[in-house]
């Protein structure tokens, strides 16, 4: 018998995925560190709700 929580899976979720090994959290395919240094809260905020970002409003 194995003693910890070590490759227990607590629960599943699009959300998000946790790379512990490399220290990264990845939000709907997003790095966390590309949204806090190029996203707005309400762009995460409709990232989480609808599963994408939304388009920039300079595009053409």
């Amino acid at each position: 018998m194995k003693s910890g929580l070590e490759d227990v899976v607590a629960a599943e979720t699009v959300l998000s995925d946790v790379d512990g090994a490399n220290g990264r959290l990845i939000v709907r395919g997003v790095s966390l560190d590309e949204l806090v240094a190029t996203s707005r809260y309400e762009d995460v905020l409709h990232l989480l709700c609808d599963g994408f970002l939304p388009l920039p409003d300079d595009l053409p």
